[in-house]
């Protein structure tokens, strides 16, 4: 589980470079445009935060009098990994075909299994 979530921690350093972001945000006091183009971001995203509770209050009214309540949770489960496999595939195709890093994902510490 270790070697997993090495390479797992090594991929979203490699394709999110948070680090390299925060250093020069905080330290050089670069690119100080992308903390304002966040805010933005943030407060872009509270309609669709509003619309969400709307409709998962809806959902739950439609849902009460058949007294089936509990089945929004599993539809949002569902809708989550419906969600993850929709962008997952997307993913892989562009993390391992599209790809100009095999070198590097290569020497990562994940051995090939044995059948």
């Amino acid at each position: 589980m270790r070697r997993i979530s090495a390479l797992l921690a090594a991929g979203l350093r490699q394709n999110f470079a948070l680090a390299l972001l925060k250093h020069k945000v905080f330290k050089e006091r670069k690119d100080l445009w992308l903390v304002i183009l966040g805010g933005f971001g943030f407060v872009g995203l509270l309609p669709v935060i509003w619309l969400y509770f709307n409709v998962l209050k809806y959902a739950f009214l439609i849902l009460k009098p058949m007294g089936q309540e509990t089945a929004l949770l599993t539809m949002a489960i569902l809708a989550g990994q419906f969600l993850i496999l929709v962008f997952g595939l997307f993913y892989v195709l562009s993390a391992f075909y599209f790809a100009r890093d095999l070198e590097f994902l290569v020497s990562l510490p994940a051995r090939p299994f044995d059948t």
